[in-house]
């Protein structure tokens, strides 16, 4: 098998991500993967960050997409290019028609977040870049995505503090916003663990970190996103 691996010919590899990858370049680079090696089975797992950790340990997922954070001795990672943050505001509210602000734009604001129990690290994170600039989060929403938060948004539930690629979901109703700090950034990782011992993941990483992601990809074969 690993002989059959190493020319392109079979093996398997499960691909564990957060949601928010599918408009991070994801779906691009599965497909080039498939093409590119045909006979190497791609299963996909959603889970939140701490769910692909445990399970890449465990060895029950080969790979995963997470939202940077300190890994444990036994995982490897393989950062990605960082992208902004964007504030996500209703289409009618008052900063929708701005090209950038200043967090402090926010004060006054419901600002929502998903809930701290499906990411501590990065909902840390936010937290605090939001608090330097004297802006106290609304944590009253239990929810899991950042789908669902940019869902709430549209609904005028409040707006919130989001990866720029999600502009590239379509969901209508919603504006982004870029964001003037110079720390306001996403970063995700690929991770695996360190004794994986499967030469199919490994041909898997070395592809992920040959070609990279690149959302605009999945979006010209989209058509444009309603930003």
């Amino acid at each position: 098998m690993a002989r059959q691996v190493a020319f392109g010919m079979a093996g398997a590899v499960s691909v564990g991500f957060v949601p928010a990858m599918l408009f991070r370049g994801l779906p691009a680079v599965l497909r080039r993967f498939e093409e590119a090696h045909p006979r190497v089975q791609l299963t996909l797992c959603e889970r939140n960050t701490a769910h692909q950790i445990a399970d890449v340990l465990a060895h029950r997922v080969d790979v995963g997409f997470i939202h940077s954070v300190p890994l444990p001795d036994q995982l490897d990672e393989h950062r990605m290019e960082p992208e902004g943050l964007a504030c996500c505001v209703p289409r009618t509210h008052r900063l929708a028609g701005r090209s950038r602000i200043d967090l402090k734009a926010l004060a006054g604001e419901k600002v929502i977040l998903f809930s701290r129990a499906f990411a501590p690290y990065y909902h840390d994170k936010i937290v605090a870049l939001l608090k330097a600039s004297d802006i106290e989060p609304f944590l009253g929403y239990d929810v899991q995505h950042w789908l669902t938060v940019v869902a709430l948004v549209s609904q005028g539930l409040g707006v919130s503090l989001v990866p720029r690629s999600l502009a590239l979901a379509g969901l209508g109703d919603v504006s982004f916003v870029d964001v003037a700090a110079r720390n306001a950034q996403h970063t995700v990782s690929l991770v695996w663990h360190r004794e994986a011992g499967n030469e199919a993941t490994a041909l898997f990483v070395e592809f992920v970190r040959t070609v990279g992601l690149s959302p605009q990809a999945d979006r010209a074969r989209r058509g444009p996103a309603m930003a």
